[in-house]
């Protein structure tokens, strides 16, 4: 239901082992573009692919501006 809806934000959670930077070098989702499901879950392949995290998932949030954070 939020397959190109712009993105208003990306947040990453549980980056013990690397930088907030490395992370976001891996996507190609970026904030003000839409929501593209297909390259969310190539972007999830390429952090799995670092091999720093325990488990790699994205979940998104609807704001009240119909725009999305992406988790």
């Amino acid at each position: 239901p939020y397959e190109g809806r712009a993105i208003g934000e990306i947040r990453f959670r549980g980056l013990d082992r690397v930088s907030e930077r490395l992370a976001s070098n891996q996507l190609r989702t970026a904030v003000a573009r839409p929501l593209e499901w297909a390259l969310v879950r190539e972007d999830l392949r390429r952090l799995e692919r670092l091999g720093e995290f325990e488990r790699v998932e994205a979940q998104v949030e609807l704001r009240a501006d119909g725009s999305v954070v992406v988790e």
